[in-house]
């Protein structure tokens, strides 16, 4: 199927044949005539103006070409920016986290006084080293243990060069000197004597030992 048209090329009549569809069977092959880039190629009679599309011309024809489609356009002008999305909603607050597990607990200073604590309600000192933290009701100091640790910011331990001397804090787990529904902790520090070398040199050590005292600690009941 094709469609004509006459205009006047080089003082004659040219006929333009322009293929609109292919026969299912044959017909001329349009896309034997196109090149890769979309140029179109055919030769028309000197003498009458008739086109054929080809790509090779004869002595009596003269080549012409034309593109499928058109020149591309400039670039359009970006576009101005979207306006700023307003902020989401809050999200939901989370649930609270469980309580503890610990029953009880305090930080007990070498005066006996205690703070930061739950369930303690009271630290007896009966002699040096000695201390008697009492439970609240509904803990059984008979039933139950301790976990203790010396507290560094006000204890006697030292570090650096030498023997310096290290705080000890312990849960008796007898408790014979704390009555009344207490817990027995013992508090000292471990002290080493040292000696200069009779013949010259670095001190040697001549005795270590492990001295009662008020030493402050943190006691967790769990």
């Amino acid at each position: 199927m094709f469609k004509q048209r006459r205009t006047n090329w080089g003082g004659g009549w040219l006929t333009l044949a322009v293929v609109a569809a292919l026969a299912a069977g044959g017909g001329w092959a349009f896309a034997a005539t196109t090149a890769s880039n979309g140029v179109i190629h055919a030769c028309a009679a000197k003498h009458g103006g008739a086109l054929r599309l080809a790509r090779r011309c004869k002595r009596n024809e003269r080549a012409v070409s034309w593109n499928v489609r058109g020149i591309p356009g400039k670039n359009g002008i970006n576009g101005t920016n979207g306006t700023n999305g307003s902020p989401g909603a809050n999200g939901t607050r989370g649930t609270n986290g469980l309580d503890g597990t610990a029953r009880a607990y305090g930080l007990v200073l070498a005066d006996s006084s205690v703070t930061r604590s739950k369930n303690v309600t009271g630290v007896t000192n009966p002699s040096p080293g000695e201390f008697c933290v009492k439970l609240a009701a509904g803990i059984s100091a008979s039933t139950t243990g301790a976990v203790v640790t010396p507290d560094f910011s006000n204890d006697d331990t030292s570090f650096g060069v030498g023997n310096g001397e290290q705080a000890i804090a312990e849960w008796r787990s007898g408790g014979e000197d704390c009555g009344g529904n207490s817990l027995e902790v013992i508090t000292g520090t471990r002290q080493v004597t040292t000696a200069p070398d009779p013949q010259g040199g670095a001190t040697f050590v001549t005795d270590v030992r492990n001295v009662l005292g008020n030493e402050p600690f943190f006691i967790v009941v769990p």
